[in-house]
């Protein structure tokens, strides 16, 4: 156990019936820290974020603790209050108005909404939108409730599932201002996403997902291509021992790029 850790994954594997979910992950997050998780469709994501929050059990042996404290104990309770989570707005009950629910919400919580106002004007949540029905809301707005209801008691540990998905891009600029000002005050942030832009912009680390398993970048050269004179790979490691070895090749020029989100994506997704 980690005490700079607000959330740690020890071998968690997961099992519907005979399907594996999840095969042992593990995984970690600091304070003041955002982690991105990607995969694809089916790939364990929404299993795993639902495992942090102790909505899912993992098989035998795994454990999920969340400040320190295990989340099968009966002390991990206490906790509820200090985490945030966003899950699908679908979820929300479309027959509440959707100040009324905000409000049931804090009352459970036991915290007042602190960061509510604030929250709402980041993501143009407007007074006439938390006076309508949930059911009356556009998926958009549904999404901005869902993310209020999850971030209004500035919670220190906060996970996300797809919290960008239906913003509009004025709404999406206003979440990540939220987020960083999170991370700044030393919360622990956990986000699934699709939209890779997002998460090379904002995340300290990404995990990637893969039929339930976490994928590593292999240490070699890849995807060699030559055009006339000119020769293009992609390295994964260090520089140092790749430059030591063009230092004695008979090479003119050569230039360096970082690889993007993107790129490192397709490479694993493909492996």
């Amino acid at each position: 156990m980690n005490q700079d850790h607000v959330l740690e994954l020890n071998t968690i594997t997961v099992r519907f019936g005979d399907a594996e979910i999840l095969h042992d992950i593990n995984l970690h997050v600091t304070h003041g820290e955002i982690l991105g998780i990607l995969g694809a469709n089916g790939a364990g994501k929404s299993t795993m974020l639902r495992c942090m929050m102790g909505l899912i059990e993992p098989e035998r042996g795994g454990v999920v603790r969340v400040f320190g404290i295990d989340l099968a104990q009966p002390q991990a309770m206490q906790l509820r209050q200090r985490i945030g989570f966003v899950p699908d707005p679908d979820g929300l009950d479309p027959r509440l108005q959707a100040l009324r629910h905000l409000d049931e919400l804090a009352a459970l919580s036991g915290i007042a909404p602190h960061d509510r106002a604030e929250i709402c004007d980041a993501l143009e949540l407007r007074p006439s939108d938390l006076r309508r029905r949930i059911g009356q809301l556009s998926r958009g707005t549904r999404q901005k409730v869902a993310l209020v209801q999850g971030l209004q008691h500035r919670p220190d540990l906060i996970v996300l599932d797809e919290p960008s998905e239906g913003l509009d891009p004025f709404a999406r600029q206003g979440l990540m201002h939220v987020l960083v000002k999170a991370r700044q005050r030393g919360a622990g942030i956990v986000f699934s996403s699709h939209v890779l832009s997002d998460v090379e912009t904002l995340c300290d680390r990404v995990a990637m997902l893969r039929t339930g398993h976490l994928l590593t970048v292999p240490a070699s050269a890849s995807t060699i291509e030559q055009q006339d004179n000119e020769w293009r790979f992609v390295w994964h490691g260090e520089v140092a021992p790749l430059l030591a070895w063009l230092a004695h090749q008979p090479i003119q020029d050569v230039t360096i790029t970082p690889p993007t989100l993107a790129n490192v994506f397709d490479a694993l997704s493909k492996r």
